[in-house]
């Protein structure tokens, strides 16, 4: 959604699963970010044709478990970063479109959360072997991945590693 910071434009989105948050935060645009936890794919297999664009589910079948698993959640992230991008969540059914990792998104704009017309790209996360994440960003924008943990967490209004990131 786009909020004002300092009176510029920004655009935020959150997603939580099993205990961890990721939160994106873009000035130049709309914005999706999508984190599960890795032991969900697992339960994956059985939604896969509600999930896959008929391309998709013909390039899963390619894999072998449980790698075939693991690409339907990377999937899955990817999707629900760029639907939230989009401002729609799960309004719009993931197997109606395609979304592989680079890929980028014509987002028509004209509603509250995309107020003109902008391009969007997928990207992955590296955030460790027991999450799978992505994010949907303007083509521009710089995607930087920051982990923080309850012991990193510096006094409130100190910024880490000289970046604009506060704590409170």
């Amino acid at each position: 959604e786009g909020d004002d910071l300092h009176g510029l434009p920004m655009y935020t989105s959150l997603s939580h699963a099993d205990g961890v948050a990721a939160f994106a935060l873009c000035g130049l645009g709309p914005v999706g970010i999508d984190i599960e936890a890795s032991f969900r794919a697992a339960e994956l297999p059985g939604i896969a044709e509600s999930v896959c664009h008929p391309c998709e589910i013909e390039s899963l079948a390619n894999f072998a478990e449980p790698m075939r698993s693991r690409a339907l959640l990377a999937l899955w992230v990817r999707k629900e970063a760029l639907l939230k991008a989009e401002g729609v969540g799960l309004a719009r059914e993931m197997c109606s479109f395609r979304a592989a990792a680079g890929a980028e998104f014509f987002l028509v704009g004209g509603t509250r959360e995309i107020p003109a017309a902008c391009s969007v790209r997928l990207a992955m996360l590296d955030v460790g072997e027991r999450w799978t994440a992505a994010v949907a960003a303007p083509r521009e924008a710089a995607v930087e991945c920051l982990q923080l943990h309850p012991s990193d967490a510096p006094p409130a209004g100190r910024s880490i590693d000289g970046r604009s990131l506060y704590v409170s």
